[in-house]
């Protein structure tokens, strides 16, 4: 999965939120119209390499959160449980709070169960949803030793974890 996923829902979601606010409303995920190119990500049809969502439990999810000296995190979506695994590289050395990170993916969170629903993710499987909402945790990782090397630290954690099969328990 690409970070310009997370971008794309991030965008939206800022835009959601004001429309929320502007009509007193409240967000209903699984009545949300998503923009069909995000139906296409859970179809497996982007990127052109990609796979449909219902063949995998989990994904993995680079993101790029809104700091201002930037900085890469991955979450781990757990998408029969529905629970999203924040792997912050640095979180146990960076002053930033984990409230933030939790605020950084809430796109996800809210998002990612409509998704679900449009590309079919359980009509092609025989599990039912566990959840009506995501909830998002903190996953204990290896910590970086400096404090520019996150985004190829991402990759290569995610490499490593795919490769050798992790438990990620």
């Amino acid at each position: 999965m690409s970070s310009k996923f997370y971008t794309k829902l991030n965008v939206e979601w800022k835009r959601i939120i004001k429309a929320d606010k502007e009509v007193e409303s409240s967000f209903d995920a699984l009545r949300y119209e998503c923009p069909p190119d995000w139906i296409e990500y859970g179809c497996g049809d982007r990127p052109r390499w990609g796979q449909p969502w219902w063949l995998y439990t989990q994904l993995l999810i680079p993101c790029y959160v809104g700091e201002l000296d930037g900085h890469w995190i991955l979450c781990k979506v757990d998408l029969l449980d529905c629970h999203i695994s924040i792997c912050d590289l640095t979180g146990a050395k960076k002053n930033s709070s984990h409230d933030e990170r939790f605020k950084q993916v809430m796109p996800f969170r809210r998002l990612l169960l409509s998704i679900m629903n449009k590309c079919g993710f359980y009509s092609n499987r025989s599990e039912i949803s566990r959840g009506s909402m995501f909830t998002v945790g903190r996953q204990i990782i290896p910590q970086q030793v400096d404090n520019s090397s996150c985004g190829v630290f991402v990759c290569k954690y995610a490499e490593t974890a795919i490769m050798k099969s992790a438990d990620w328990n």
